[in-house]
């Protein structure tokens, strides 16, 4: 119960002094608002008198700093409708005096004032600002009543938190009796925990260091290479680059057809081949294969699909062994008997 009211204070004094920072955000954005509004005046007396384009660009930073602090102001105060209701009078005060700035700027330029006129379009920018000037103290008045208050709930609320801190920490001392034992009971579940723990990483240490060792054996056995969907090499182990008399920067990323013949590349099996590997199919047999030099080659292995954790398809292992002396074998002795 005491950290319960402890918690529901200090969640109180935070929103309150959010209120109050709140409150500070309003002030300072409405401070910003007069001041580019009297930028915007000031950069337009200066453009009149002086008649130097120097002024044309901070006259339009102002402006969009402006509409920018102004749609920033009624974000601020949307809980608050008689704000809303003033700030929706300032807007209309800063779009007419900002077109009007806009207008005698773009009458200066084509040279449509008459002589004199320009300090009369001063004065008029200055009653205009004056009303700005006037509507925004309002707004900085009412929040400053505002924040007035949430200064004093703060305060009240600093004091109720420190009140239940007190409570709280007095109750602390039961709690810490509870917390003992059953830190101790957590301590040793988490020692049968990591022991287990460890017990299991040494079998998966032993099992991945079987598989590595079993990969290398199959590595040292077997000429392998990995292929893309399209049939594009992707890498490729010493066997096999050995087996076809080719380094690796010559067939990465070149196509598996140009260990082919081309009538076999052209063949209507080999693109039934490739079909039934995009389709997941395992394929095993003998094959017969070109090397670099040309010469003809029979391997006897699988192409295996691979897939990724999530069971998509990523590419294909091809694990081969060189066959060529046993065809040429068989093929000789098939040709004594008969």
């Amino acid at each position: 119960m005491a950290g319960i009211s402890t918690y529901n204070k200090n969640k109180s004094t935070i929103e309150t002094n959010n209120w109050v920072m709140h409150t500070h955000k309003v002030l300072y954005k409405s401070q910003q608002l007069l001041l580019s509004n009297m930028d915007v005046v000031n950069y337009t007396k200066e453009f009149l008198v002086h008649y130097d384009s120097f002024f044309i660009g901070p006259l339009l930073r102002s402006d969009s700093s402006a509409v920018r602090q102004l749609a920033k102001l009624k974000e601020l105060t949307s809980d608050n409708p008689l704000e809303q209701t003033r700030i929706d009078s300032l807007n209309m005060l800063q779009v007419k005096q900002i077109n009007f700035s806009n207008r005698i700027i773009q009458q200066r330029v084509g040279n449509d004032f008459v002589a004199g006129v320009e300090m009369g379009a001063v004065f008029q920018q200055m009653n205009q600002i004056d009303e700005i000037r006037a509507l925004i103290e309002e707004i900085q008045e009412t929040e400053k009543q505002l924040m007035k208050k949430r200064q004093e709930a703060y305060i009240k609320d600093i004091e109720a938190f420190n009140t239940s801190m007190f409570i709280f920490y007095s109750s602390i001392f039961l709690l810490l009796v509870i917390v003992f034992f059953k830190i101790r009971y957590n301590i040793n579940i988490r020692k049968k925990a990591e022991e287990n723990l460890r017990k299991s990483l040494i079998e998966v240490s032993e099992y991945k260091n079987e598989l590595e060792s079993q990969s290398l054996a199959i590595n040292r056995s077997n000429a392998i290479a990995e292929f893309d969907l399209e049939g594009k090499i992707l890498t490729a182990n010493d066997n096999f680059l050995n087996l076809f008399g080719y380094s690796l920067s010559e067939i990465k990323g070149k196509h598996h057809s140009i260990l082919l013949r081309n009538d076999q590349v052209k063949s209507t099996s080999y693109k039934e081949f490739w079909r039934h590997l995009n389709d997941g199919k395992f394929h095993r047999g003998e094959f017969e294969r070109l090397r670099k030099d040309g010469q003809v080659i029979w391997i006897q292995g699988s192409y295996n699909p691979v897939h990724d954790s999530n069971g998509k398809l990523i590419k294909v292992m091809k694990m081969v062994t060189d066959i060529t002396n046993q065809k040429r074998m068989y093929d000789n002795d098939f040709h004594i008997i008969r």
